[in-house]
């Protein structure tokens, strides 16, 4: 495809930043790579500023940047995939899946698109949101096999569930994709207690301490922890 450029958008720890033709190594992250086939003609020095003002937290210039990219172009499929990103990491859930959304329309095979909606659906938390959230990582991981963010949602989204064996399994992919996630590992270890498999449990929980747990995770890591300890207690 003529002006199109493989291109890697990493989002971690609420950063933004970008790698081209680059393999991914096991840094610490919050979100999955965001990968897209991206067209880096008028468009890409306005996303690649956007981007730069979000890792730095200036998330009201990054969108304002966006929005002017959406309007001269609003078929691009990546800037409508960003802009939700920013939407989702700053709580604007709605507006987050409306991009996604159309994102979508616009590129049937946006595996970012359908992870990154999957999991603005999670934060939401609405009744049986694990459906939704089943569908669109389903559709993610078979554009993007080793998009172990989707796996993530996958298996919360089986927890949730109470599908404690194929949460595992979805968890054991995440792990081996990005084997710093210790959100991953938290939430194998509540899927290994809820089934009675403790030490696995504890096992994960004392891998995950050891990670550099970001600021946002560590009261959801706190509050796992002391749910899993309840469970051995009472098992006990």
């Amino acid at each position: 495809m003529s002006g199109m450029k493989f291109v890697v958008l990493g989002i971690a720890a609420g950063a933004f930043f970008v790698w081209t033709g680059m393999p991914q190594t096991g840094y610490q992250m919050n979100d999955q790579q965001l990968i897209s086939n991206a067209s880096l003609e008028d468009s890409s020095a306005q996303l690649e500023k956007a981007m730069a003002l979000a890792a730095n937290e200036y998330f009201d210039d990054a969108l304002a940047i966006l929005d002017d990219v959406v309007i001269e172009n609003p078929n691009n499929s990546l800037a409508l995939t960003i802009r939700g990103v920013m939407y989702r990491k700053i709580g604007r859930y709605s507006e987050a899946i409306s991009d996604f959304d159309n994102a979508i329309k616009l590129d049937s095979e946006n595996a970012s698109a359908y992870c990154h909606r999957a999991f603005s659906v999670q934060q939401i938390g609405q009744s049986e949101w694990w459906k939704q959230a089943l569908l669109d990582t389903e559709k993610s991981i078979a554009l993007e096999k080793d998009n172990a963010l989707a796996y993530l949602i996958r298996g919360n989204a089986f927890v949730a569930n109470e599908k404690f064996e194929a949460a595992i399994d979805a968890f054991n992919h995440a792990i081996a994709y990005n084997p710093n996630s210790s959100n991953s590992l938290v939430g194998r270890a509540r899927a290994y207690a809820e089934i009675g498999k403790f030490e696995k449990a504890t096992s994960d929980l004392r891998r995950a301490s050891s990670q550099r747990i970001a600021e946002s995770d560590k009261e959801a890591f706190e509050t796992t922890a002391e749910y899993i300890n309840a469970l051995i207690d009472a098992k006990n």
